[in-house]
């Protein structure tokens, strides 16, 4: 679901609030995550989704990734580079409704 499609959802269900106020309120929140999940070790509790948190790893290049990063940056290229990727955790409703989701859809 996109943000403008979000806001509009939302305004539809809130109709006593604009759409202008729930795009602050969504941008708040956007604000406050990204804050909390630039710290280390730090997730983010997506109500009965689930939990979202961002690794990063430094790793030593070898192989193919020295191999493209000389094709690419010749003899400049870094002996370290950092992996970043997001994990997200989902939470037991989640499971729970994605199973039954899914078990429907079997039994068809």
């Amino acid at each position: 679901m996109s943000y403008r499609k979000t806001i509009t959802e939302i305004a539809r269900r809130l109709p006593h609030r604009s759409r202008r106020e729930v795009a602050e309120v969504l941008d708040v929140l956007r604000d406050l995550w990204l804050a909390e999940l630039v710290q280390p070790c730090k997730t983010v509790a997506l109500f009965d989704l689930g939990t979202l948190s961002i690794e990063v790893q430094e790793l030593q290049t070898a192989g193919a990734v020295r191999q493209t990063l000389q094709d690419k940056l010749g003899d400049e290229y870094p002996d370290l580079i950092q992996r970043i990727y997001g994990r997200f955790r989902p939470s037991a409703v989640l499971r729970r409704m994605l199973g039954e989701r899914y078990q429907e859809e079997f039994d068809e």
